[in-house]
C-alpha cells in the first residue's frame, strides 16, 4: 500500500514515514497540498495521513477539494489541536479515521491496518 504523509512540520513527516515503512508499506511525504498535489498526480496513493493545520491551510479544506475533484482515498487526520468537535466534523467531511498528536508509533500501525482491512479486505 502507497500511503502519502501530509504535514507541515518534517520531524512529523520523517518519523511517520518511518513507521509507515516498518509495516511493509511505501510512504509519500509532503510538506504542503501543493506538494501533495504533485505527489498524487505522478503516483499511485491507496492512503492519506494528513495534518488537520497545514500553516495556513485547512486539512479538512484540503481533505474536500481532493473529495471534490473525485478522489476515494481514505483520509487519516492528524492533529495537536484537539476540541470537542474536531472529531464529529472531521467524520462528516469525510475522514476515515483520526490521530491525535503527539502519537505512539503503534497509533500509526493500528490505523494502517484498520485502512488497509476496510478498503482491501487484507
Amino acid at each position: 500500500m502507497n500511503v502519502l504523509i501530509i504535514d507541515d512540520e518534517e520531524n512529523v513527516l520523517a518519523v511517520t514515514a518511518l513507521i509507515v515503512r516498518t509495516t511493509g508499506h511505501r510512504a509519500y511525504t509532503a510538506y504542503n497540498p501543493q506538494q501533495a498535489d504533485q505527489i498524487l498526480t505522478e503516483k499511485k496513493v491507496h492512503a492519506i495521513i494528513l495534518d488537520r493545520m497545514l500553516g495556513k491551510t485547512d486539512g479538512l479544506d484540503y481533505m474536500e477539494e481532493l473529495q471534490a475533484r473525485g478522489s476515494q482515498i481514505p483520509v487519516v487526520i492528524f492533529t495537536a489541536h484537539m476540541s470537542p468537535n474536531i472529531l464529529p466534523e472531521a467524520k462528516r467531511r469525510g475522514a476515515r479515521h483520526f490521530i491525535q498528536k503527539p502519537f505512539r508509533p503503534d497509533q500509526i500501525r493500528k490505523t494502517i491496518r484498520l485502512v488497509e482491512k476496510e478498503h482491501w479486505g487484507e
